[in-house]
C-alpha cells in the first residue's frame, strides 16, 4: 500500500466511523457503511449501497494536499486528482467490505496500538484533543475509524501475497461482482 493509498484510507476510515461503521453483519453486508448523507452532504457514488459523500472525498483530497504540502493545484489537475481519490475510496470500501466478508476483525488490542501510534503523533495529550475537536472528531469515531482502518489494512495484506497481476485481477473480481454507482 502507498503512501497516498495508506493516508486516503486512514483519513477516510475517520471520516466514514460514525455510528454504522460499527454495525456488525450477521452472515450479510452492513447497508450503510460511513455517515449519512444528512450529516455529510450527498453520495458522490455508492459501492453495494454503501455511500461515499462528496465530503468524504472533498475531506481525504484536502488531507492528501496537506501532506504533500500544496495549496493550490490547476483545476484540471485538481478535477483529476478528485477522480483518483473517489477511485481509491470506491476500492477501499470493496476491500473494507470483502474483510468483513471473509470473518476479519480488529481486534480491542490492534486498535489501541493504532489510538496509541496517532496519539504520539502530537506533541501532548492537550494538542491532541485540540485537534481532535477541531476536526470534530470523538475518540469513539477515532477508535470506529481505526478499526476500519486495521480491517482494510488486513484484508489488504492478505491479498498481499499475490503478484501484481494477482491483486488486480483479484480487485477486478470483487468489483464485477459489486454495485457500483458513482453520481
Amino acid at each position: 500500500m502507498n503512501f497516498f493509498h495508506f493516508f486516503a484510507v486512514f483519513f477516510f476510515c475517520i471520516r466514514a466511523a460514525g455510528p454504522a461503521a460499527a454495525e456488525e453483519a450477521q452472515g450479510d453486508l452492513p447497508v450503510k457503511v460511513g455517515p449519512s448523507a444528512k450529516d455529510y452532504g450527498a453520495p458522490v457514488a455508492e459501492v453495494n449501497q454503501a455511500p461515499i459523500t462528496a465530503a468524504a472525498v472533498e475531506d481525504a483530497l484536502q488531507a492528501y494536499l496537506r501532506q504533500i504540502g500544496h495549496r493550490e493545484l490547476s483545476p484540471s489537475r485538481m478535477t483529476a486528482l478528485k477522480k483518483e481519490v473517489l477511485e481509491k475510496l470506491i476500492e477501499d470500501e470493496l476491500i473494507y467490505q470483502e474483510g468483513i466478508k471473509n470473518g476479519e476483525e480488529a481486534g480491542k488490542e490492534e486498535v489501541e496500538a493504532e489510538v496509541a501510534k496517532l496519539r504520539n503523533r502530537f506533541s501532548s495529550q492537550e494538542v491532541f484533543e485540540a485537534a481532535l475537536e477541531k476536526e470534530k472528531l470523538t475518540p469513539d469515531r477515532i477508535e470506529a475509524g481505526l478499526r476500519r482502518f486495521i480491517l482494510i489494512r488486513k484484508t489488504w495484506e492478505a491479498a498481499s501475497s499475490m503478484t501484481d497481476e494477482g491483486k488486480k485481477n483479484w480487485l477486478r473480481q470483487i468489483r464485477e461482482r459489486s454495485e457500483i454507482k458513482i453520481y
